[in-house]
């Protein structure tokens, strides 16, 4: 069996989040597009984008109790 193995390196060139849909209770939906550049044994450019649905009220209390 032949392992290959590439090392790179990645940085966030620009993170964008948008609130698009607020609902009762905290809850809210949101958008987000992060551009990454790769350096290294793998080069290149590319887009994250992702949907994240989070109730505030929630995550406070995981967060601070």
């Amino acid at each position: 069996m032949l392992i290959t193995k590439a090392i790179s390196r990645f940085k966030l060139t620009s993170i964008n989040e948008e609130v698009f849909s607020e609902s009762e209770g905290d809850q809210k939906l949101i958008s987000g597009k992060f551009n990454i550049r790769y350096s290294g044994d793998i080069t290149g450019d590319s887009v994250l984008m992702e949907l994240k649905n989070y109730k505030f009220a929630s995550l406070s209390y995981h967060l601070w109790s």
